[in-house]
């Protein structure tokens, strides 16, 4: 059977038509719709594949979500180039003092540590590190 809308073809059963969803009567005598007259122009909205689907947001959507992600990625950039030290805003490690050559064959050294100074001794054989002792730390 045939939309006498749209021309399209539905089923035998369809009470309306799928494409353009006008209501189908049965045909009173028994015998199917004709079809549509060659000449008749289709539908301003038929071009070859059924009424069009309205758009949802389209380019305005787009562009909110570009930019959305563009303050992300920005956001993500910023705090990794600016660390997560909130003391002085470097990572780098404290300056030590010059180490001390002590009397018994090994350096002496004291820097900054997180609860105050530390003092290191290490011992040496030549170029080869043999041990390292705390003797103090604040």
């Amino acid at each position: 059977m045939r939309c006498p809308k749209c021309g399209q073809i539905t089923p035998d059963d369809s009470r309306f038509c799928g494409f353009c969803g006008a209501k189908i009567e049965p045909p009173s005598g028994g015998s199917p719709m004709p079809p549509p007259p060659i000449g008749d122009p289709p539908p301003p909205w038929f071009e070859g594949g059924g009424p069009e689907t309205p758009r949802r947001g389209g380019r305005t959507a787009l562009i909110i979500v570009l930019a959305a992600l563009l303050l992300a990625a920005a956001a993500l950039i910023i705090f990794l180039l600016a660390g997560r030290s909130g003391e002085g805003g470097s990572d780098a490690p404290p300056a030590s003092a010059p180490a001390e050559k002590p009397s018994s064959g090994g350096l002496t050294g004291t820097a900054e540590g997180f609860a105050g100074p530390i003092t290191v001794e290490v011992t040496m054989d030549g170029d080869t590190i043999t041990g390292v002792t705390v003797t103090s730390n604040s």
